[in-house]
């Protein structure tokens, strides 16, 4: 009992100390949030602002499994953390994948989940 009240005191202390520093600090405006108030008008990017994309790169937005790290592997849908790993072992076992269907050498895939993948991964 008489530690928990001394480890209170030790804190009230503290704290007594910090408040002047506290009391100094004076709150920074965020200038981007003020400048745009409701209504006004936005205007959209330009076109020519944009770098140049082939239009094969810019539809494909599929994850590639021989390129993806533990976290991008994450947005498959299906794929948790202990699959990524099991993916990531196997990448690393069979030097990399030939084909979407190699997932299939992984325990746990079935057609049903590799379906479900599919359209997000690519090899």
């Amino acid at each position: 009992m008489l530690k928990r009240v001394l480890v209170v005191l030790a804190a009230i202390v503290t704290i007594g100390w910090l408040l002047p520093f506290f009391k100094e600090l004076k709150p920074v405006k965020n200038q981007c949030a003020n400048s745009l108030r409701v209504g006004d008008a936005v205007k959209p990017a330009d076109k020519t602002d944009l770098p140049e994309q082939t239009e094969e790169a810019a539809e494909d937005d599929r994850i590639d499994l021989n390129r993806a790290d533990f976290d991008q592997l994450l947005y498959i849908p299906g794929v948790g953390t202990d699959f990524a790993h099991r993916i990531i072992n196997e990448r690393r076992r069979v030097k990399g994948f030939q084909s979407v269907d190699d997932l299939l050498k992984i325990q746990g895939v079935g057609e049903k989940r590799l379906d479900l993948m599919r359209e997000r991964i690519k090899v």
